[in-house]
C-alpha cells in the first residue's frame, strides 16, 4: 500500500490542525492506547522541529500501514545533536523543557534517525 502523505507548514498553529488527521489516518490500524502514543509522539516531534530545527519551507509526513504505523518525518531544518536522542529526560520534575526526545522514544515502539545531505529523517513505529 502507498503511504499517506501530509505536508505541514512550518508553525506551531500547524500542529494543532494537522495532529488529529494524523491519529484518523491511523485510527484503522492501532488500538486506542497505541493511537494516544502516536499522537503525543508526533505532537513532540513536530513541535521540536518547530522550536528547534527552524526548517524552511514544510515539513513531510508519510503514514505506511503494516503490521502497526511506521511514521516518516521529514524536515530540512537543523539536526538534531550528536548524543541528546539518548539523552534521559531532566531529573528536575519543575524542568519546562528537556523531555521531548525521551517522551517520543517511550511512545514509539521503535525509532530511527538520520541527517544527512540537508535532511532529516525520524522514523517512528507503532505497533
Amino acid at each position: 500500500m502507498d503511504p499517506m502523505r501530509f505536508r505541514m507548514p512550518v508553525e506551531l498553529e500547524a500542529i494543532d490542525r494537522i495532529a488529529p488527521k494524523l491519529r484518523d489516518a491511523a485510527a484503522a490500524h492501532l488500538p486506542e492506547d497505541r493511537l494516544i502514543a502516536l499522537e503525543i509522539a508526533l505532537v513532540e516531534a513536530l513541535s521540536n522541529i518547530v522550536r528547534h530545527g527552524h526548517p524552511a519551507g514544510e515539513v513531510e509526513i508519510a503514514l505506511r500501514f503494516g503490521a502497526g504505523v511506521e511514521v516518516e518525518i521529514v524536515d530540512v531544518g537543523n539536526p538534531i545533536p550528536p548524543g541528546l536522542l539518548e539523552a534521559e529526560a531532566p531529573d528536575d520534575p519543575l524542568a519546562e523543557s528537556g523531555r521531548g526526545l525521551a517522551l517520543i522514544r517511550t511512545c514509539a515502539d521503535d525509532l530511527r534517525y538520520e541527517s544527512g545531505e540537508g535532511r532529516n529523517r525520524l522514523t517512528l513505529t507503532f505497533r
